[in-house]
């Protein structure tokens, strides 16, 4: 029993002494999806920082637990409050279906991709562009003979 928070240690759970039972602890590891609807389902490495007691738009007690939850490598501005359902246990099996949901992300146009892989999509499609306006990576144009080409600026190459 930890009096400074109100909390017991269960085996598996901790347990306020309301008798809430709680998944996770503050200060765990954990993996939560984004919690924005509009975005690609994704997990993020992520913290509780505290356990909370849901309100209802009164700010009475709802009965439901929520987590403020740290995305790792985020600024604390996108900190969030999330229920159990979004975040999971950080385990070999769930760090796997964090890789399968991201590289399924990126296969969507227009979902989330971290900014090194937009860069690398963004190159890939203009290229692809360029390509077809040009006719397969040569670009039209007069073409260089032998001995040389001279350019608008008077200089001769």
């Amino acid at each position: 029993f930890f009096p400074q928070t109100g909390f017991k240690i269960d085996s598996h759970m901790m347990v306020s002494t309301r008798g809430h039972k709680y998944k996770f602890m503050d200060g765990e590891k954990v993996l939560c999806y984004e919690p924005d609807p509009n975005k690609a389902r994704v997990l993020y490495d992520s913290k509780v920082l505290e356990v909370c007691e849901g309100k209802d738009k009164r700010g009475r007690l709802n009965g439901k637990i929520e987590y403020l939850i740290h995305f790792q490598g985020w600024n604390s501005s996108w900190d969030r409050k999330v229920g159990e359902d979004f975040i999971l246990k950080d385990t070999e099996e769930n760090r796997q279906l964090q890789k399968d949901l991201a590289e399924k992300s990126q296969l969507h146009q227009g979902t989330y991709l971290y900014r090194k892989e937009r860069k690398k999509q963004r190159e890939k499609s203009l290229t692809a562009r360029i390509e077809s306006l040009t006719g397969h990576g040569a670009l039209k144009g007069p073409s260089l003979s032998e001995e040389g080409s001279s350019c608008s600026n008077g200089f001769s190459r």
